[in-house]
């Protein structure tokens, strides 16, 4: 029998090095989170795969709106803040509350943390940020804890951190998989619930303290009908305000 030549050991060791540095889910500190970066790394949760994001439709304010809004409120968030954002923003601007939004579908939290910090590095951290972000997380819960430790870091003290939970059961995949978007959707807002934050939106709860909200506030299982972008913005104003 052969033995593996010295270069096939040393190819096999580093290969396994890189697929542990990958796996790792992102530590507290960290401000630059690589598995944000690794669309494919989303999956395997039960909810199947979530594929990219990086192609999705995104919705952000310019610089100066960024600038602007640091006296208010920045919003990061996915496909149903990108929907929801215009009514959020019309509520925000009656309470004399400027606001700017980076959003895009599919959107996952460790991304959408990574950008955040990019912009904090650039302009200087907002008085409130809303995190709506979370949906995405279904399908590598993992990953969420430390995008949530990592926004306080990335911000610091002196900003309202504001986190919305999720409510995913997506009517458009069978029942098994239902079944683990629920648990999924339980394991995100656990991490959400423990985050260094000042208010904690629970979406979730609304919801399902009425079965019937299900049908009415959500048109997949998933993403908002008028009557749930009215209920789901009311929230969040509400804890923007404290």
């Amino acid at each position: 029998m052969r033995r593996p030549s010295s270069q096939l050991i040393v190819a096999v060791m580093l290969a396994g090095v890189l697929w542990a540095v990958a796996a790792a889910p992102p530590t507290a500190a960290a401000l630059t989170l690589a598995p944000g970066s690794l669309p494919w790394m989303y999956t395997g949760a039960g909810s199947g795969s979530l594929g990219t994001w990086t192609t999705a439709i995104r919705s952000t304010s310019t610089d100066a709106e960024f600038a602007l809004a640091r006296s208010g409120v920045w919003v990061y968030g996915d496909s149903i803040t990108r929907a929801d954002y215009g009514h959020l923003a019309a509520g925000l601007s009656a309470r004399g509350l400027p606001s700017a939004v980076d959003a895009q579908g599919s959107l996952p939290s460790v991304p959408a943390v990574e950008r955040l910090a990019a912009r904090v590095a650039r302009q200087g951290p907002p008085r409130v940020l809303v995190m709506a972000t979370g949906s995405n997380d279904i399908y590598r819960p993992t990953f969420i804890a430390g995008a949530t430790r990592s926004v306080r870091a990335v911000v610091g003290p002196t900003t309202r951190v504001v986190w919305v939970n999720v409510f995913v059961r997506r009517a458009s995949v069978g029942a098994t998989m239902q079944a683990a978007d629920l648990v999924n959707t339980n394991a995100v807002n656990a991490a959400t619930a423990l985050a260094p934050a000042d208010a904690v939106v629970d979406w979730y709860g609304y919801l399902t303290k009425d079965p019937a909200r299900l049908t009415t506030h959500l048109r997949d299982g998933v993403h908002t009908t008028a009557v749930g972008q009215a209920a789901r913005n009311g929230l969040i104003l509400a804890a923007v305000q404290g």
